[in-house]
């Protein structure tokens, strides 16, 4: 597929990592669930779709051990190699260059929706497959919009919650925590059709700490974490969904769906 993503496209990637209240927020709860339910010290660990790093960087300062992340554009991982210490690889979500039962931890955040639905099979299989027995994934995608009726097309799709759940139950994955997040905000997109579509990276905006809609998003998102990992209950709306499975076996075929 072609794309246009360029030095600066990932740099400005880079600032919303690292300021946007709404990737702290996602960081936030992926490691609090991650460390919930890892059965082990993670000495080895996966960012598929790392990009610029940001999420990789604050899992080494967690206490993981061996960080590696992969990434199908070099442009990206030139900035990674940057902003951490890891081992970095070009490869795609959908065939990973690493032997079997390799990971203890495997994070994957927005890119399973930008590939073709058969790439997206192949990732899930993939992601299975690099796992250790009793390894735990976290995993982010789009969810399925409420009002919207387009038809799902290859490189733009998103998942219903119980379908999300079934892709990995079907790979002997087990299902921890699943649920919908960044609810009010999607809400108000889908109802007043505001999606940022002009803003550089991924349709959000990087608006500077001191904006007044800054302190509110990151008031409601602290909200909303405390909420999901309280009562482990799924939102009603939300563009995003936010699973955490666990590997249960080591005999799994390369790929189940090629």
């Amino acid at each position: 597929m072609e794309t246009e993503f360029s030095r600066e496209y990932f740099e400005r990637m880079a600032s919303l990592e690292d300021k946007h209240p709404w990737t702290r927020a996602m960081r936030a709860t992926t490691f609090t669930l991650l460390k919930t339910h890892a059965l082990r010290n993670m000495d080895r660990v996966l960012d598929v779709g790392c990009g610029t790093g940001g999420f990789l960087r604050q899992w080494r300062e967690q206490g993981a051990g061996t960080t590696v992340g992969a990434d199908l554009y070099p442009t990206a991982l030139e900035l990674a190699r940057d902003r951490s210490k890891a081992h970095w690889t070009a490869a795609s979500a959908a065939s990973l260059p690493f032997t079997d039962n390799s990971f203890d931890g495997l994070h994957c955040a927005d890119v399973i929706q930008h590939l073709t639905f058969q790439e997206s099979a192949f990732a899930f299989d993939e992601f299975a497959r690099v796992l250790k027995p009793g390894g735990v994934m976290a995993l982010r995608v789009g969810a399925r919009r409420s009002f919207d009726k387009r038809p799902q097309v290859d490189y733009s799709h998103s998942y219903r919650l119980r379908d999300l759940g079934g892709e990995l139950e079907r790979r002997h994955l087990t299902v921890m925590f699943i649920a919908r997040v960044n609810s009010l905000p999607s809400l108000w997109a889908e109802l007043t059709e505001n999606k940022s579509k002009d803003a550089p990276v991924k349709h959000i905006q990087d608006r500077v700490n001191a904006d007044p809609r800054t302190h509110l998003l990151d008031r409601y998102l602290n909200w909303e974490r405390k909420w999901l990992l309280s009562t482990g209950v799924s939102l009603p709306w939300g563009h995003t969904l936010i699973a955490i499975a666990r590997k249960n076996t080591a005999d799994l075929p390369r790929h189940l769906n090629h």
